[in-house]
This record gives structure tokens, sequence and C-alpha cells, in this order.
């Protein structure tokens, strides 16, 4: 039976350590930065497993899916899983140029408008 007393049991403090081994960098210069990285990887492992179950959802709907054997339905779920994930992820970073190209297209006409301003004067 396992012990639960850190400081008796050295297998249970590496086992600690493994499971919470998080390298930081150390430019992070505050705790809430720290905490920031977190909460994005957390919304990356939601987003992640919430792409997987839609995966199996649809894979579980087609016909061929209850005659195939368990290794090829894991196959399956893996190829569509990878094939989904691309997709979004092209479609997100499609919308992130999208955004840096309207803030670059803001940022131009301001500064032009700057500059009207300061030819006026």
């Amino acid at each position: 039976m396992r012990r639960f007393d850190a400081d008796d049991n050295d297998e249970f403090q590496e086992e600690l350590e493994q499971m919470f081994d998080y390298e930081f960098d150390e430019d992070f210069a505050t705790k809430n930065e720290i905490l920031n990285v977190l909460q994005l990887d957390l919304v990356e492992l939601d987003i992640n497993q919430k792409i997987l179950v839609s995966v199996i959802k649809m894979l579980e709907r087609t016909f061929l899916w209850r005659f195939k054997s368990h290794h090829k339905k894991i196959k399956m779920i893996s190829e569509t899983y990878e094939a989904m994930y691309l997709l979004l992820e092209r479609n997100s970073s499609k919308k992130k140029s999208e955004d840096m190209a309207e803030e670059i297209e803001l940022l131009n006409m301001e500064e032009l408008e700057d500059e009207d301003e300061d030819g006026e004067l």
C-alpha cells in the first residue's frame, strides 16, 4: 500500500516533481504572466478536447464505424483529428493575419491624419 507522506517517501516526491515539472523561462516578470500562460494552456487543452469529441461523434455516425476494428477506429480518429486541427489552425491564422492587416491600415491612417494635422499648423 502506498503511503502519502512526502517526507519519508522519495519515490513519491520524485513522482510529484515529474507530474508538476513545468519549465518557465526566466523572462517572466510576475506571477500574473505565469498564470496567463497556464490559463492559455488550459484553454488550448479544452479546445483540443472539444475537437476530439466532435471528431469521435462525427465518425460514430458513419455507416461502417460498427464494422471496423478498434485499431482501425483509433487510426481513423487520429487522422481525422489531425485534419480537423489543421483546418481550424489554418482558419485562425488566416483571421489573425487579416486582423493584423486591418490594424496596420488603421495605424497608417492615423499616422497620415497626424501628419495632416501637423502640416495644417
